[in-house]
């Protein structure tokens, strides 16, 4: 189930409304593919806990004795390996625009500023992750520490190539100066693995120049961000 959660989280963005989340449209065909997958693997594993469930039980009683509690064991476990998603829709009532027109554009307008505010809380958790993984990268490949070039992880780098693939799906081009600069940091990076900037040093000084600067753009964006910034993992 958390397999399935976790995509879902993963290939969306948040919707400021509890449960609801974003995707584009062109995303719509993969990701149902992909949970009708999750979907029979689900109901697999529902359905092979339930036929050792009555022997579990039967178990439970056997061990706890006078303790065992008969409510706390229902009879079939089956319909508790489910997951179900909709598209609901945000659009105003038909009937409101028959009754009341002036009515039927408030609810619009009202629509419209929760996406408005979607977008720029999804822009707002790109360029915060953006910044911060930079930020990251940039420090561990700049100084050194007793005469020798600071150490790093391998995720240091992962972390911010996973950040373009994740971008690059997401993306829904609201921010044209972001785009850019993460096209920039892309390129930059290109296919260097964390054992070249171990090993060349001039690369790694080049890099590490070039991603600074692209901190200290990705920074100034972050001062115009809404106070109410989220991860892209909240749920509203």
């Amino acid at each position: 189930m958390s397999v399935a959660t976790n995509y879902w989280r993963a290939v969306t963005v948040p919707f400021p409304e509890d449960g609801v989340r974003l995707i584009r449209r062109d995303r719509i065909k993969d990701f149902e593919e992909q949970m009708a997958e999750y979907v029979q693997v689900i109901a697999g594993a529902g359905a092979n806990l339930e036929s050792h469930y009555a022997a579990m039980r039967d178990e439970a009683r056997r061990r706890l004795g006078d303790l065992y509690d008969e409510t706390e064991y229902p009879e079939t476990i089956g319909g508790e390996f489910r997951v179900s998603w909709e598209y609901p829709s945000f659009d105003p009532p038909a009937y409101l625009r028959d009754i009341s027109p002036k009515l039927y554009e408030q609810q619009a307008e009202r629509l419209q500023r929760r996406f408005d505010e979607a977008v720029e809380l999804a822009e707002a958790a790109f360029i915060s992750e953006f910044a911060k993984l930079v930020g990251r990268l940039a420090e561990r490949l700049t100084g050194d520490v007793d005469g020798k070039p600071k150490t790093f992880k391998d995720t240091s780098v992962t972390k911010l190539k996973e950040f373009f693939s994740r971008f690059g799906e997401l993306n829904i081009g609201s921010n044209e100066a972001f785009d850019a600069i993460v096209h920039d940091a892309k390129k930059l990076l290109g296919d260097t693995q964390p054992e070249q900037l171990r090993e060349d040093l001039d690369l790694r000084a080049h890099i590490a120049e070039k991603l600074s600067t692209v901190q200290q753009q990705a920074e100034a964006m972050m001062a115009d961000l809404p106070a109410r910034a989220i991860s892209l993992e909240d749920e509203s």
